[in-house]
């Protein structure tokens, strides 16, 4: 009689430890594929943040390009003002002179 409860003692036990152990390995199946996913996620958003950085990068140089350009045609120019009478209208007049490129 004794023995018979101290083996089916010790099967509840391994059934119980066998039970333990596969939602050990689920969970750890499960932790790794969450950590795959967080990791694919922050990787997409990190790729679409340099993408928009080598843009800003690009439009950058334009535009420094452009305002180098628009600075070198302006410096031959020469504002004139013309306030007209007592009015508070004001005519501007732009005179650029030739200039070599």
């Amino acid at each position: 009689m004794l023995s018979n409860l101290m083996k089916v003692h010790h099967a509840k036990q391994t059934a119980r430890k066998e039970r333990q152990e596969k939602k050990k390995r689920e969970a750890i199946i499960s932790a790794t594929a969450l950590t795959h996913a967080l990791v694919d996620h922050l990787n997409a958003g990190v790729a679409n943040a340099y993408v928009n950085q080598k843009k800003l990068d690009t439009e950058t140089k334009i535009l420094q390009a452009n305002a180098t350009q628009f600075s070198k045609q302006t410096a031959h120019c020469e504002l004139n003002t013309v306030y007209v009478g007592s009015r508070i209208s004001i005519e501007v007049k732009v005179f650029c002179l030739p200039h070599d490129t």
